[in-house]
């Protein structure tokens, strides 16, 4: 049902309205089922807020998380636990009922819900307990009884269904988990936890609010008070933990207008860069620049830094390891330094945008190898699927195609998405009047289609790759090369490349930044004569100011880091200010 239900995040407000819809549901369930009056129904109010954070806390975690439906499932499994104790619970006056439902509720329920089934009977027991009209044998044999179902349920079935699941994780099967990479992030779990305990021990609620005696005035001006304090409180809380970074949203919206072709777009997002970007928005950049025929004037227009994705939960420990006595110890380093090791998430690029890059540059089999993997790990997305379509269309591969499209023909959104590129599967000519496809298929024809190692390094794999090609039949591949060239910041691949770039392009100007990196280049090592290249005026003139500021300001005393910044404003667009300045850039 949470798998479903998911499908509606297709348009934001629906899937949106749809998760409020349930979260009302479950707030009015669990005052009605638990009877909570108004003074104290801010309580109830909890398990709804600690869902909304479970939400807008995940982060990255979304690309990791091994849990389909994760947005809905918590809900709807704490709804069966309030419905299931609702229906327990009104049959408190005769145990052997009770003693049936609690077996039936706890194994019947804990195939479609697992964890959620397993808090019945507590819910059950305490509430029993803290009835003085229960008998205490009736409150021993429902306890009995509580006690065998949360025992013999999961151990059943595990043996008879769960078979492949762990064993240490029965019972918590359906319970959301955020391992990954030998880490766990157990702050993203706590809200899950602590809605279980509200549930269980709710009956106590109950308990303290029928010894209140407010009436009247008295009782509104306290409830003002509850409320205005839950309502301050709550705020802060969610407010503290969204997940409001920016390059995390950024990336999506590049991600959705590479996939859409709108390099406009793209360019937008990176010319309105808040602080530094992602790698990934990086390379998104650098595939709308080269797809608008722009690498040699505007290709460090942008900010080229790139930083490491934010992980907001990271945890540094110390590393230890046991000594002859058996004793943990720390362990140092050469200079008697502790060694600290950290523990989040490893976001890695080829998990998060990897296949969309690698089609981008027409690597179509590193662009399926990755979907592939990425879906037997974490499940199928759309965004894979559709992937893998355009790779088989380029690849000319039909069947292949045919057999994504006919999946995504029966999905509610993506079926005239699917339609579109059935024309090409009858007439496979029809491909040449999809323009989305004209610089991949030019790049595809003129490379080579093994498939090597990249070390899940997806950045690394391309620069290295693309700057060490040579190809002189295709002019956007060899731009291409040179632009890696250029990004790789390697004399020796960039005068070839150049040189071949002014062969291919004879009699059209120069483009700024390859001008750039000659006149660097040929200043620097001296080892080609630029003295006879019609540079021109304007970048003789600024290398110049460029040099001269700089030394300037080193001579005051300021760092590197300090010239950066102030000579960015000036020189910022150039290849000199990218070449001496973009420094220890972390791929990822």
């Amino acid at each position: 049902m949470g798998t479903y239900l998911t499908q509606y995040f297709y348009e934001p407000a629906v899937g949106a309205s749809i998760l409020i819809a349930f979260w009302c549901g479950l707030f009015f369930l669990i005052k009605k089922v638990f009877k909570i009056n108004n003074t104290w129904g801010f309580i109830a109010l909890i398990p709804v807020v600690l869902l909304l954070i479970s939400t807008i806390d995940t982060g990255y975690w979304v690309y990791y998380l091994k849990h389909p439906g994760y947005w809905f499932r918590p809900t709807i499994g704490f709804i069966y636990t309030a419905v299931a104790y609702f229906i327990g619970s009104r049959l408190n006056k005769n145990i052997i009922l009770q003693s049936l439902a609690t077996i039936i509720l706890t194994f019947g329920g804990y195939y479609a819900f697992g964890f959620y089934a397993l808090l019945v009977p507590f819910c059950m027991v305490v509430n029993e307990w803290l009835n003085e009209e229960t008998s205490k044998a009736s409150k021993s044999i429902l306890s009995a009884v509580a006690i065998l179902s949360l025992i013999a349920t999961p151990l059943i079935c595990y043996n008879q269904f769960f078979s492949k699941i762990r064993s240490e994780d029965i019972w918590l099967g359906g319970f959301p988990n955020f391992f990954s990479d030998k880490v766990h992030d157990l702050t993203l779990e706590i809200p899950f936890y602590i809605i279980s305990i509200i549930l269980v021990l709710m009956p106590l609620v109950k308990k303290f609010q029928n010894k209140e005696n407010f009436t009247g005035t008295k009782a509104w001006g306290v409830r003002i008070i509850y409320i205005l304090l839950v309502i301050v409180a709550m705020t802060n809380v969610v407010d503290r933990l969204n997940y409001d970074n920016y390059n995390y949203h950024a990336e999506m919206r590049m991600y959705r207008a590479t996939e859409e072709c709108r390099w406009d777009d793209v360019l937008e997002e990176s010319a309105n860069y808040q602080t530094n970007p992602t790698r990934e928005m990086v390379i998104f950049n650098h595939i709308a620049i080269f797809n608008k025929g722009k690498i040699g004037t505007e290709l460090f227009k942008y900010n080229n830094f790139g930083e490491s994705p934010y992980i907001p939960d990271t945890t540094f420990v110390n590393r230890e390891e046991k000594d002859a006595n058996g004793n943990m110890v720390p362990v140092k380093d050469d200079n008697g330094n502790q060694i600290v090791d950290t523990l989040a998430l490893h976001v890695h690029m080829v998990q998060t945008a990897g296949p969309l890059i690698y089609y981008n540059h027409a690597k179509t089999n590193f662009a399926s190898r990755w979907s592939i993997e990425n879906s037997v790990e974490y499940g199928y997305t759309f965004n894979e699927l559709k992937t893998l379509v355009k790779c088989a269309l380029v690849n000319g591969e039909w069947d292949v195609a045919r057999k994504y499209i006919d999946i995504l023909k029966k999905s509610r959104n993506y079926k005239e998405w699917a339609e579109k590129y059935e024309p090409i599967l009858k007439d496979h000519s029809k491909i040449k009047d999809y323009h989305e496809f004209d610089n991949i298929i030019e790049l595809y024809n003129h490379m080579g289609t093994t498939l090597d190692g990249d070390n899940g390094l997806c950045e690394m794999y391309l620069i290295n790759y693309f700057a060490n090609t040579m190809n002189k039949d295709s002019k956007l591949l060899q731009e291409v090369t040179l632009m890696y060239a250029l990004i790789q910041k390697d004399i020796q691949l960039f005068w070839p490349r150049f040189f071949l770039y002014a062969q291919l392009h004879k009699g059209e100007p120069m483009p700024q930044h390859y001008q750039e990196a000659a006149f660097l280049y040929g200043n620097l090592e001296h080892q080609v004569d630029i003295t006879h290249m019609p540079f021109d005026k304007e970048i003789a003139d600024r290398y110049a100011s460029f040099q001269q500021t700089s030394q300037s300001y080193l001579r005051q005393g300021f760092s590197v880091e300090q010239v950066r910044d102030l000579m960015k404003p000036t020189f910022g667009d150039t290849f000199w200010w990218f070449y001496f300045f973009v420094r220890d850039v972390k791929s990822y």
